[in-house]
């Protein structure tokens, strides 16, 4: 969407339009459901509905991923696996590295 509204500006103001916006407008033209499908994708890869489960300091943690790309975390919605990983360490903390979803990468690909 940020192509198309920068192709508009830039044809009201007689711009010359960059080609790596050209050629997403011209992907995207035909079928810009799979635009909107990729910006609604889960940062994470995490497939919603799925439970992250991780012991801290002999304490169960569960996630839940939901469908709008937010996680619920005991029976509050968070907007990152890093609000959640901070509110369970006391500190600023990776979501990813905490709940060991980049090892989980690693030994996916092994």
């Amino acid at each position: 969407m940020r192509s198309l509204w920068y192709y508009i500006q830039c044809e009201r103001l007689n711009l010359r339009i960059e080609p790596k916006f050209i050629k997403k407008i011209k992907k995207y033209k035909d079928n810009p459901a799979e635009c909107v499908d990729r910006v609604l994708k889960h940062r994470y890869n995490i497939a919603p509905g799925t439970t992250i489960i991780r012991n801290f300091r002999n304490i169960e943690h569960k996630v839940l991923v939901n469908y709008d790309n937010t996680f619920l975390y005991n029976e509050k919605q968070y907007r990152s696996l890093s609000a959640i990983a901070s509110d369970i360490c006391g500190a600023k903390t990776s979501g990813p590295h905490f709940f060991e979803l980049d090892k989980r990468k690693v030994n996916a690909s092994d």
